[in-house]
């Protein structure tokens, strides 16, 4: 079985047992069988009510501006002599790497993970880039559940889409796609990770994130209902199969026909990976 196949089994299998809760504004899903559920709202990462946050870091750890910057004001230098002593000790992160340090009894988290997300402009070939963010999002988790046994909700922005320049819609997908990687090979037996809460600060970046995951959703054959709650109307889905559909060859995000691109080599791509095709890198088919 090829990847591209690989993965839309795993959306179907994953996807399936799903309950959704959304507006515009917030998104909740629950997978059932997993234990597992998903938020997306827009706040502030530092007053989460988590037992870990994740710092979108750079590879030498200096605590600057956006998230950093927050982290460095609320919870003070301490934090930074700690980032510090990692950096003195193990040299600089690689793109997608994971450490943690403390909370300096500051805020509510426990941990503070920092993760190491690519830059945009660091890349020709973009397919990688994107491969390093969905890879980012994933040890995220992977690093939670296996170096912090005590972890058992995490609050995460959407790494790299800030001053590290990657388009706000491909975080989206990396980020939706590390997820369901993990969920896929995390153990459920033993997996202590039961909250995933995205959280941004701005209207753009949530709203985004928001949408795309309604909509990824929304392509799959399912029952919709519509029930008032608290005067708001919210949309309970409840998926039972995936359509038909193309993949994205970079990103694997599944397409209707008037949404692709179909190259020479009789792959199809999305609106926001074609340029990497485009601007005379090879498909992945070619690889």
């Amino acid at each position: 079985m090829d990847k591209m196949n690989e993965m839309n089994l795993q959306s179907s299998q994953l996807i399936s047992n799903v309950q959704i809760n959304s507006n515009k504004k917030s998104f909740y899903c629950e997978f059932k069988n997993k234990n597992f559920k998903i938020f997306i709202q827009k706040g502030d990462l530092l007053d989460q009510q988590v037992n870990t946050i994740v710092n979108a870091a750079n590879n030498s750890l200096i605590l600057g501006g956006g998230v950093a910057g927050a982290i460095l004001s609320k919870c003070g230098y301490k934090i930074q002599e700690e980032c510090n002593g990692i950096i003195l000790k193990r040299g600089d992160l690689e793109v997608s790497e994971s450490v943690h340090t403390s909370n300096n009894g500051k805020i509510n988290a426990n941990f503070i993970i920092h993760a190491v997300g690519p830059r945009w402009t660091d890349y020709k070939d973009k397919i990688e880039c994107y491969d390093d963010l969905k890879a980012t999002f994933y040890n995220i988790l992977m690093y939670a559940e296996n170096k912090l046994p005590s972890a058992n909700s995490i609050a995460i922005p959407l790494i790299s889409s800030g001053i590290f320049g990657v388009p706000r819609s491909l975080c989206c997908k990396a980020l939706f796609f590390g997820l369901e990687e993990y969920l896929t090979d995390s153990d459920d037996s033993r997996r202590k990770l039961e909250i995933v809460r995205l959280v941004n600060i701005d209207d753009e970046t949530n709203d985004e994130l928001v949408k795309f995951f309604r909509e990824k959703f929304l392509k799959i054959d399912c029952h919709l209902e519509l029930e008032v709650k608290n005067d708001e109307k919210r949309e309970i889905i409840k998926t039972e199969m995936i359509k038909d559909l193309l993949s994205c060859r970079m990103c694997e995000i599944e397409l209707e026909k008037n949404e692709a691109t179909k190259f020479d080599c009789g792959c199809y791509y999305c609106v926001d990976c074609r340029e990497n095709i485009e601007q005379g890198n090879q498909c992945k088919c070619q690889n």
